[in-house]
């Protein structure tokens, strides 16, 4: 959204989703969703770069298909991220404690995020392993890019 003060010309494009929610006379009431391009479920600003990245390095450092980080708002008790791993190869509980080990970890070296959860604001990322998880995707949020669809680093749930 574009942002004008009272006093005029003062106006700058904000990058957050935001979503009418009513009318006072002909001015929009807006509800702010969450910001473009980063995940701030609780305050702890995680990007999509740094999503991709830590997906990468799971790839790499155990040969397993990450596909995105999914933030679920409602989450009881707390809201918090799931790594979204194709099963391709049968993924054994220990390799998964152990992702779920090296993530929690690679999320903490982010400041907000880790403030967050010595708060008990979040709760600890875990890892869901899926058979056949890009169909599962489709119902999630996507965008297409030079005709290409492509999945985002980050997924919210509602």
């Amino acid at each position: 959204p574009i942002i004008t003060s009272r006093s005029g010309l003062l106006r700058y494009e904000l990058p957050d989703k935001m979503k009418v929610t009513g009318f006072i006379g002909t001015t929009p009431c807006l509800s702010f969703i969450n910001r473009i391009n980063s995940i701030d479920l609780v305050g702890e600003k995680i990007d999509f770069d740094t999503a991709q990245g830590i997906i990468q390095d799971i790839n790499q450092q155990f040969g397993v298909r990450g596909l995105c980080l999914i933030a679920e708002k409602s989450s009881l008790p707390k809201p918090k991220y799931k790594l979204l791993l194709e099963d391709e190869v049968d993924t054994t509980m220990a390799t998964k404690n152990l992702i779920e080990d090296y993530i929690e970890s690679k999320l903490c070296n982010h400041y907000h995020y880790q403030l967050s959860r010595s708060l008990g604001q979040l709760g600890p990322c875990e890892v869901m392993i899926v058979k056949d998880s890009l169909q599962m995707l489709k119902g999630f949020q996507k965008s297409s890019i030079g005709g290409n669809n492509k999945i985002e680093p980050i997924v919210i749930l509602e």
